[in-house]
């Protein structure tokens, strides 16, 4: 199981103290800051950590939510990978920075956790539902690596060798 991390440049701190902290708990996460190898393809890099992620945690705030830039498209990728998933599926969760109100309306749709008022009561919700989810590994499904030729050639967007049903 593994977690992006998104954010817009202004939450910086934000995004780095909730990678340290589930990354404390054991939990595998993606962050571009800590992850993009020098010299790499960033945008090809980041396309392929959110299509291979089993959560997109989407740290949103008043600032971010009113600029431009690539945290709309790693945005508007995740939505596109959530359509994959049955509708009852978790894949995309808004975290919010402040108290700031979600435009998009896929966000306003999915139930979002607060890091504010208290920083640690929403990371020990998100702690509870990635624990939750790492516990419920489900052996029925067959599991087909991402990197198979099949997975790649046929574009079935499989996640960390799991199908969707895995991670619903």
């Amino acid at each position: 199981m593994s977690i992006f991390i998104s954010y817009g440049r202004e939450d910086l701190g934000v995004a780095t103290r909730l990678l340290q902290d589930l990354r404390a708990q054991g939990l595998e996460c993606w962050l571009d800051r800590e992850n993009l190898p020098p010299g790499s393809n960033w945008k090809y890099e980041i396309e392929r950590a959110i299509r291979a992620s089993s959560f997109f945690v989407a740290l949103i705030s008043s600032k971010s939510l009113k600029k431009r830039g690539f945290v709309q498209k790693e945005l508007r990728l995740a939505l596109e990978v959530l359509d994959e998933f049955p509708p009852s599926s978790i894949f995309v969760i808004p975290v919010r920075v402040d108290d700031c109100m979600p435009e998009h309306s896929a966000l306003k749709e999915r139930q979002w956790v607060d890091l504010f008022p208290s920083y640690e009561a929403g990371l020990a919700q998100l702690i509870r539902l990635f624990s939750r989810r790492s516990n419920e590994t489900d052996n029925s499904h067959a599991k087909v690596p991402l990197s198979s030729p099949s997975s790649l050639s046929l574009g079935l967007g499989l996640r960390d060798g799991y199908d969707a049903c895995d991670l619903a």
